[in-house]
């Protein structure tokens, strides 16, 4: 007898706010596949405690593998945790091509990982810099959504760093002996 192995997928609107893509039920439809996804059994996070990021969009997008989906999470943290500093650095220079790859950049990983408001807010801030000529930006518009996307990562940064669990590394421990026979 074979399992019969299952394969999410998301609907994501765009154009909405997340707030009304999240009282919107069902999130998710389940289609059958030819694909199997194994679980790890050593993973032990609950990813429903996160309420910053959409964990059942984020492990979707990882074809539900709760370990990739961990070290995804931790890269994010790791790699946009400055990202808003990062954005205005590069407003301030008036370097709207660094920026805007900034943004993308961000808008995507945020979507890769279910953190629908920070996706959303960068969109935003994406479409002030591609609305008008560098020279027509509303300095005020590109600060106001500069200022949400700020706000909203920053609450995901703040989550992800206050409950993910400590990053597991592959490396390797020597043992005490292992440690004396190298001191010989």
């Amino acid at each position: 007898h074979k399992a019969q192995p299952v394969m999410v997928v998301s609907s994501i609107r765009e154009a909405e706010e997340p707030s009304q893509q999240q009282a919107q039920a069902p999130q998710l439809q389940v289609a059958q596949t030819g694909f199997d996804f194994p679980q790890q059994a050593d993973v032990v996070f609950d990813f429903s405690c996160l309420k910053q990021i959409d964990s059942v969009q984020g492990l979707g997008q990882m074809m539900g593998k709760h370990d990739l989906y961990l070290k995804v999470l931790h890269r994010f943290l790791a790699g946009q945790a400055t990202s808003a500093t990062q954005i205005h650095q590069a407003i301030d220079r008036g370097d709207w091509k660094q920026a805007s790859i900034l943004v993308h950049t961000l808008k995507g990983l945020a979507g890769s990982i279910g953190a629908r408001q920070v996706q959303h807010d960068a969109m935003q801030l994406e479409r002030s810099f591609a609305d008008a000529a560098p020279e027509h930006l509303s300095a005020l518009e590109v600060q106001h959504c500069w200022d949400k996307v700020a706000q909203s990562l920053r609450l995901v940064i703040d989550e992800l760093n206050l409950l993910l669990p400590a990053q597991q590394h592959d490396t390797y421990q020597a043992s005490a002996q292992e440690l004396a026979n190298t001191s010989e």
